[in-house]
């Protein structure tokens, strides 16, 4: 269930972004924040379940 808080915050900052900017976010400065807070998130969302996932299998194996 906690990982809901990072995907939601991700997409929701796409949809924002594509929404406030007639789905060009990359051509005003908003736009261009909210899609790299999205892509952090989507990254630290990511690694976040790479290190639990290796660190499942260290403690099972």
């Amino acid at each position: 269930m906690w990982w809901i808080v990072p995907a939601a915050l991700s997409f929701g900052a796409f949809f924002i972004a594509f929404s406030l900017c007639d789905g060009e976010p990359m051509r005003s400065e908003w736009g261009s924040l909210l899609i790299g807070f999205a892509n952090f998130m989507l990254f630290a969302f990511a690694t976040l379940v790479s290190l639990v996932a290796w660190l499942v299998y260290f403690i099972v194996n």
